[in-house]
């Protein structure tokens, strides 16, 4: 399996302080190949077969790094980081992932970071059963399977279905989001909408084939 750690910054601005050092922490301790993408070398990653979805260039950055991780677990495998402090060596878990009949391991996701549609209809269910998914933040992933291809195909029909809606109100912010207060944004986004509620949704039909080993980032320090 490729053992590459992909990490994003959708953004033309340059990284936080706090995200340097966090970049910094990561690439001293991963201990595999690492490819920090930033806004001007994400295309070169776009696929001839596989071109990113039209709805792309309207998304807020956040959105970008969401349909990022989607787009690369899915056709490339490997593995992906949020900018968070993730102090480990990969590789044995990258091992460890290779030689199981599991198809994706992360770290048991934390009972508050739970998203889901609100008209999904196993919503309910999926909250119930919270403590078999794992977090969004960082993964390792084959590539191509069930549980990968369906995440991009959901997350890919949600884009579709809001294509004009996003082309006629695209971001107006790094972080905007539907229904965002004290703003005059349209749009058309929930803030979890293409990123964990599609990847929550897909590690529940292939519960599975999950592994919660992966060790968790540092979650709740500000990173702004």
């Amino acid at each position: 399996m490729n053992k590459t750690l992909y990490v994003f910054w959708t953004e033309a601005n340059d990284l936080t302080p706090r995200r340097k050092n966090n970049l910094q922490i990561i690439k001293d301790r991963c201990g595999v190949e690492l490819k920090f993408l930033s806004y001007n070398d994400i295309p070169e990653y776009e696929l001839p077969d596989h071109k990113f979805h039209e709805a792309y260039q309207y998304l807020s950055a956040t959105a970008k790094s969401d349909y990022l991780r989607s787009y690369f677990m899915n056709f490339y495998g490997g593995a992906y980081c949020d900018i968070k402090r993730a102090e480990w060596n990969w590789n044995p878990y990258f091992d460890q992932l290779t030689d199981s009949d599991h198809w994706i391991m992360g770290y048991p996701l934390p009972q508050g970071n739970f998203h889901a549609a609100p008209e999904d209809p196993d919503h309910d269910i999926m909250f119930q059963s919270w403590n078999q998914l794992i977090g969004a933040g960082a993964m390792i992933c084959k590539p191509r399977t069930l549980l990968t291809e369906y995440w991009f195909e959901i997350m890919t029909g949600i884009l579709d279905s809001k294509f004009e809606q996003l082309k006629n109100n695209p971001a107006e912010h790094v972080r905007d989001r539907l229904n965002w207060p004290g703003t005059n944004s349209n749009y058309p986004l929930r803030w979890a909408e293409i990123g964990p509620e599609t990847f929550f949704k897909s590690c529940f039909k292939y519960r599975n084939k999950i592994s919660q080993q992966l060790p968790c980032p540092i979650l709740n320090e500000k990173y702004r």
